[in-house]
């Protein structure tokens, strides 16, 4: 069985496969998939994150916001602030995006 290794996509710069494995994959898969991408400064990741946040799915929404913060790329501060506004009276949405923000920020203060 040969399984499923983000981390290992990633590191070989295969952002297409995993765009479309975003579309396919269930949320578990999506969160590693997130995870993965976190640990990488390439626009490909980051071109992944931000559409894993056009998934319906919350939790997959929520594992590339944390993503998104860990990975510090101010110019996705564009695309939280537009999620945060979609998601009024979602409490950990908005916790979640706050936090990512704050890191974003405090990656351009140093």
């Amino acid at each position: 069985m040969f399984g499923f290794h983000p981390d290992k996509l990633v590191k070989e710069g295969k952002w297409e496969k995993l765009e479309s494995e975003v579309g396919k994959v269930d949320a578990e898969k999506c969160k590693e998939i997130a995870a993965a991408c976190a640990t990488s400064k390439e626009d490909g990741a980051y071109n992944v994150l931000i559409s894993i946040l056009d998934k319906d799915d919350r939790a997959c929404k929520l594992a590339a916001i944390k993503a998104l913060g860990e990975q510090g790329r101010g110019s996705s501060a564009t695309h939280l602030m537009h999620l945060m506004d979609a998601s009024a009276g979602d409490e950990e949405m908005i916790h979640t995006i706050d936090t990512a923000l704050e890191q974003i920020h405090s990656h351009h203060e140093s």
